[in-house]
């Protein structure tokens, strides 16, 4: 049996066992894809598990010999071998990724190496954690340097303890060390210290923030035990930016630093994401960058592969964390590394299963990741057809929106971009289309419109100057005259219907006159519970008409966004919490006011949103962002206008001074939030009351 036999039937055994006690079927693991706000959704297997290599591993006639133990980091060379950090049995491996072992280095250096990294040259940089010393390698496997702790007066008392290395194109070293705070430390060639590199900022409590404030420099420094986290991981990519990632942020937990040191992905707001199932946050310890950008990270929390575009957005996330002894293929237990090979398949090392982990891309993720590398490269006409797939495939799948999206602006089609980026939802480029088919809309029909005012208006000049007729003036009058006859009969037949018209129309009088329409109102019987709640209909129902009406630009949402409970919270439980403070305060403060008149005000008092909302919403749709200021401020100002009206209802209802008013109304305040405290305490009671019932009964009944 020749060798070559001998290789192939080793490697086809460790395919069909899977190793690691692993079945023979594709594990039924999650798979999500991420919208362009990072909200996640089900997408199909992206991709498939190979099998696990390196549990034992082959000599070069083929023999099996003993495997890796608690390997810890793994780095790639150019020609696509892998080198391990073999932890458990004091050195660094080379392997194919089949499994073949090529050279060992340190086998009699090393001590619980933690950590290896492969420069371009073939030099190998190890961090021989147990002798907290960092070795270099020549790629022949002989010895170069061993680099101790740094002699430097600013490291009195440091414990040097590297844990991770890596080396950038200037040859500087960066060692990730056990229990520091500080960041990366940086080293020459030489192993002579640099400095720090990106340090986590201290995250600090509310209290903390508070004392801050007050105390002086001394006293933050002797009383604050807050300290910054720990870096838990970091890669530099080929174009020589440093990642860093942090897994116990709370939010940025990768970080991509330039030269200078500033954090390119500061304003990134998705690179913290959350199961969708189990609702666990993401807890990024180990990263790789690819030649395309692409960030592939571990997610230590949930046992997970969560893949990145080049800005920090999330594209996809796959895998299941395992607990106990269970062992399958493409799920983790400890996953501690990851890598991706030339050949597209990617690597996860797993220290609880003594294995790496391989992939197969699907091929909807080959050309999710192509067309995303072409997209962010600016080669959009080479996407359309691979977008058209994917869309095939998973119709959800934003990017090929936005891809698509992106040709059909380039090409000019700016009505088909903008249906392309609602369904992407990216506002930004939808503006961007609808300021150029605004512009295409003008041009072409401006004259038109133009002229047709022009000619309705010589129209009109012609009829009044020679037959003395007035259309604008007699159109209505004889509206006016219509209304008249037809409220008339009506009102002669229901003289109470009458009386609510007259009501409704003194509703809107409050925006030019509130003192006197409150009073009117109030104690002259020209306002009514009746009036009122049909007032506050009429509310309810343009509120949810300007929210379908507004654009997509300043509204991504819309209807969709507004489910029962977000339409109670934003509608009606702040005009019920209002009118309970404000009836609460004034029997309290003897205010002159009756629940009656409470109601009838406070309806009043949302005439600006009745009469300006819906105009507002119908602008939005001729506004790109760069106009968002004009939508913005109006907003505001009805917002304002509506908070004036509800200022001089307490005044005038109750009869209050001005400093009275304000008193009251901080009081009103305070009241309709102790009143939410009280209904959220009530309501969880229940609900604890309810599933502890819910228990009782199931355990008694046998169902536990």
């Amino acid at each position: 049996m020749t060798k070559r036999l001998v290789r192939l039937l080793a490697l086809l055994l460790l395919l069909a066992t899977g190793m690691c006690a692993a079945q023979a079927d594709t594990p039924l693991y999650r798979s999500y894809a991420y919208t362009t706000d990072g909200r996640p959704f089900y997408m199909q297997t992206p991709y498939e598990p190979v099998g696990i290599v390196g549990q034992y591993l082959y000599g070069p006639d083929g023999e099996q010999i003993p495997g890796l133990n608690a390997p810890s980091d793994l780095s790639l060379k150019a020609d696509g071998t892998l080198l391990i950090a073999d932890r458990g049995n004091n050195r660094v491996v080379q392997i194919t990724p089949e499994g073949t072992l090529l050279r060992e280095y340190g086998a009699d250096v090393l001590k619980g190496p933690e950590g290896v990294f492969v420069d371009h040259d073939g030099t190998v940089y190890v961090a021989d954690t147990g002798h907290s010393t960092i070795v270099v390698f020549n790629e022949d496997g002989s010895l170069r340097a061993t680099l101790s702790a740094p002699e430097d007066v600013r490291l009195t008392g440091m414990m040097f303890t590297p844990m991770k290395v890596m080396v950038d194109d200037r040859g500087c070293i960066y060692a990730l060390l056990k229990g520091s705070n500080e960041g990366l430390m940086v080293m020459n060639p030489q192993g002579r210290f640099q400095g720090y590199f990106g340090r986590n900022a201290t995250q600090l409590s509310l209290g903390e923030r508070i004392k801050r404030l007050v105390y002086t420099d001394e006293q933050i420094e002797t009383n604050s035990n807050a300290v910054a986290p720990s870096i838990t991981g970091m890669c530099v990519s080929r174009n020589g930016f440093i990642y860093t990632a942090t897994s116990n942020l709370k939010s940025l937990q990768i970080k991509k630093f330039n030269a200078n040191g500033d954090n390119l992905f500061a304003n990134v707001e998705t690179l913290v994401v959350v199961d969708r199932r189990t609702e666990t946050v993401s807890a990024v310890s180990s990263l790789f960058v690819g030649e395309d950008g692409l960030i592939y990270s571990v997610d230590a929390a949930n046992g997970a592969v969560i893949l990145y575009d080049a800005n920090g957005k999330p594209l996809l996330m796959f895998g299941e964390k395992l607990a106990g002894n269970d062992r399958r293929v493409g799920f983790f237990t400890d996953p501690a590394a990851i890598a991706v090979l030339p050949d597209g398949r990617l690597l996860v090392l797993d220290r609880a299963c003594n294995g790496i982990h391989v992939f197969s891309p699907t091929t909807l993720t080959s050309n999710i990741l192509q067309a995303v590398s072409l997209y962010n490269d600016g080669r959009y006409a080479e996407q359309e057809e691979t977008w058209r797939g994917i869309l095939k495939a998973n119709s959800s799948y934003y990017w090929a929106n936005l891809g698509l999206g992106r040709i059909a602006y380039m090409e000019g089609d700016w009505r088909t971009s903008m249906e392309r980026m609602v369904l992407a939802e990216n506002q930004e480029y939808y503006s961007d289309a609808m300021w150029k088919y605004r512009a295409e809309l003008v041009q072409k029909n401006a004259a038109r419109v133009i002229l047709i005012l022009v000619a309705v208006w010589l129209v009109l000049a012609l009829l009044k100057k020679l037959f003395r007729i007035d259309l604008i003036v007699l159109g209505k009058r004889g509206l006016q005259a219509l209304g008249r006859i037809a409220a008339e009969t009506l009102f002669r037949r229901f003289p109470a219907l009458g009386r609510l018209w007259e009501q409704l129309r003194y509703a809107p009088k409050v925006l030019r006159h509130p003192v006197d329409t409150y009073y009117e109102a109030t104690r002259r019987g020209k306002g009514s519970l009746l009036s009122a709640a049909i007032v506050y209909l009429s509310f309810l129902v343009l509120m949810v008409t300007s929210r379908a009406a507004t654009s997509f630009v300043f509204d991504m949402e819309g209807l969709r966004g507004l489910s029962v409970v977000s339409f109670l919270l934003l509608y009606v439980a702040p005009v019920i919490l209002w009118i309970m403070g404000n009836y609460l305060v004034g029997a309290i403060t003897k205010g002159q006011g009756t629940l009656k008149g409470i109601i009838i005000g406070t309806v009043y008092a949302l005439m600006p949103l009745i009469v300006l909302s819906l105009p507002l919403a119908l602008l939005s749709n001729v506004l790109t962002l760069a106009e968002g200021s004009i939508y913005h401020l109006t907003q505001v100002l009805i917002f304002l206008w509506t908070a004036v009206l509800l200022f001089v209802q307490v005044k005038e209802i109750h009869g209050y001074g001005i400093g009275e008013t304000v008193k009251n109304i901080l009081w009103v305040l305070f009241v309709a939030a102790m009143i939410v405290v009280a209904v959220l305490a009530v309501s969880g009671i229940l609900i604890q009351g309810w599933n502890f019932i819910n228990e009782f009964f199931r355990e008694l009944l046998g169902y536990v």
